[in-house]
């Protein structure tokens, strides 16, 4: 219809399909922004930078867990709806999507989409990481978007100067400062203690504002969003149509190759 547009995530569910929105908006030059509102969590944004500025040493380690006892979702099952969030938080933390999956899903709820999945990637620096995400699964704590669900939302990064932990249900950023040190007879491990916890209470509400005033704003400068149609439309698309395969196929899968 020629107007510029915020698209729910997943923008398509396949890569086929989000392709095609990224190739007709280029065409009709429209600002297409995919709505991931954790992309612009205060405390992720601070990881962020902490991490594209070195803070953490080379990654070679990441994990993270969307985990909830919650009422499922009828139209998707838990990768296109909760794994995608952390997801996209990993692949830029990590700077790009990872070039090999291993996925395993299951669904003790015996519907027709995944309950449970976990997901093993490697990235092509030698960096590993795993992603598990379930609807079936409680977590530590009242959860602040879903009525009656018990959550566990956190990203773990462990890089050669240190680790940082996020945690997207109490909303905040631990980091501790270490790793292992080359001594003439071997390796030393050598940790500070947690260097304390940065709290930064945030409502979805407050999440989701900001989400649209970044459209708002890219719509009305004509510039490209970050979470725009090809970086996290079409990457998200083909990420989540790999993991689903491998776990269909109990492979694993090179990204960009199945």
């Amino acid at each position: 219809a020629g107007r510029d547009v915020l698209i729910e995530k997943p923008m398509a569910v396949s890569r086929a399909e989000a392709a095609a929105i990224a190739a007709r908006a280029e065409a009709g030059r429209r600002i297409v922004q995919v709505a991931l509102p954790l992309r612009v969590h205060p405390l992720f944004r601070r990881l962020w930078t902490s991490v594209a500025s070195g803070g953490l040493g080379a990654i070679h380690w990441v994990e993270a867990e969307f985990v909830s006892l919650k009422r499922p979702r009828g139209d998707s099952g838990v990768v296109l709806n909760d794994a995608i969030h952390v997801l996209d938080l990993v692949c830029a933390l990590m700077g790009g999507t990872p070039n090999r999956i291993v996925a395993a899903t299951g669904n003790p709820l015996g519907r027709r989409f995944e309950d449970n999945a976990m997901i093993v990637m490697t990235w092509p620096a030698g960096a590993i990481g795993r992603v598990d995400a379930s609807c079936v699964v409680p977590g530590d704590r009242p959860d602040p978007v879903v009525p009656r669900a018990w959550s566990r939302k956190r990203v773990s990064l462990t890089g050669g100067l240190g680790q940082a932990t996020l945690d997207l249900v109490a909303d905040t950023l631990e980091i501790r400062w270490g790793g292992m040190r080359r001594e003439r007879d071997g390796f030393l491990p050598v940790l500070d203690p947690p260097s304390g916890v940065t709290p930064h209470p945030t409502t979805i509400d407050d999440l989701v504002a900001e989400e649209i005033r970044g459209f708002l704003d890219c719509v009305a400068r004509r510039a490209e969003p970050e979470c725009n149609a090809r970086a996290c439309g079409v990457a998200l698309a083909e990420l989540c149509e790999t993991i689903l395969a491998s776990a269909r196929e109990s492979a694993p899968i090179l990204l960009g190759r199945s």
